[in-house]
């Protein structure tokens, strides 16, 4: 019905921008955060069930601490959940580097890749799920996924029944020998640093990137509007060819993408890689 979902549209609209109108200071709202931009859809997933997806702008790039996107996450999933939709985060350019906390958040999936910032192998990925939705039917329909899979020695009693909670939803072969290890060895590094601390030390890097930067008059992105652990760069003429190479040969790795420079330190960077960054990038701007 055309006429009820536009009036579910105009509903959910106005619900964001209460939300974000109660939620943060006014001084602190752009106009771009004004316009709350939101689309609901319904689709029929069999007879009698429908499934709702609420597609939102409301977070966007400028937010730059924890805190800032935790209220911002926190509101969109209060509005997703007042018209039956899921709050569901891809969080693989910022777990491990900055905190998420899904009690504060409450979203109800949760996925990130593990090769990022949990430093993990590359084959690996990570899915949280709220509990209520830990007894649902899996893609995969494996045999170790089963109730009572872990016992090796009564695999001949076999079960339809699927194991408690969220394991029935892991990839079949997950038990990968030679990957497991290196993750697990991987997130408990990262929780032993602390992943606060991983990204107040992100931030002094990115600071000095951005600081240098703009001395030399390129434009970066400023501290306020992004995460503690990328920055990206543009310069004003564009970049000159050959600076893929030129970087990768001086062994400084970063994502050129379009008319821009994204860089990503870890914790293994330290100053002298900043160092040697501006050092190519003088070089090969004539500065």
């Amino acid at each position: 019905d055309p006429e009820s979902r536009t009036q579910v549209e105009k509903t959910v609209v106005a619900q964001l921008a209460a939300i974000a109108r109660s939620e943060v200071d006014e001084e602190e709202l752009t106009a771009a955060r004004r316009q709350v931009l939101s689309q609901v859809r319904t689709i029929d997933d069999g007879p009698g069930k429908k499934i709702s997806f609420l597609l939102g702008r409301i977070i966007n790039q400028r937010l730059a601490t924890p805190a800032e996107v935790e209220a911002e996450f926190e509101a969109v999933g209060r509005a997703a959940r007042a018209v039956g939709a899921a709050l569901v985060v891809d969080a693989s350019q910022s777990l491990g580097a900055m905190p998420f906390d899904t009690g504060v958040i409450k979203p109800d999936f949760v996925y990130a890749v593990g090769y990022k910032w949990l430093l993990g192998p590359f084959g690996l990925g990570y899915l949280w799920m709220a509990p209520q939705h830990r007894e649902g039917t899996p893609l995969e329909q494996g045999w170790i996924v089963r109730k009572g899979a872990d016992d090796f020695t009564r695999l001949v009693d076999y079960q339809d029944d699927y194991a408690p909670g969220a394991r029935r939803f892991d990839v079949g072969e997950r038990s990968s020998f030679q990957l497991v290890p290196m993750a697990i060895a991987a997130l408990e590094q990262v929780l032993d640093w602390g992943i606060p601390d991983v990204a107040a030390a992100l931030q002094g890097l990115t600071g000095a990137i951005e600081e240098r930067a703009t001395a030399r008059g390129l434009r970066a992105i400023a501290r306020t509007d992004r995460a503690p652990h990328m920055i990206g760069m543009r310069a004003a003429s564009g970049w000159p060819l050959g600076l893929s190479a030129a970087l990768a040969e001086a062994r400084v790795f970063v994502s050129v993408r379009g008319d821009s420079i994204r860089v990503s330190p870890h914790v293994y960077s330290d100053e002298s890689d900043v160092d040697r960054l501006f050092s190519v990038l003088d070089r090969v701007l004539g500065a």
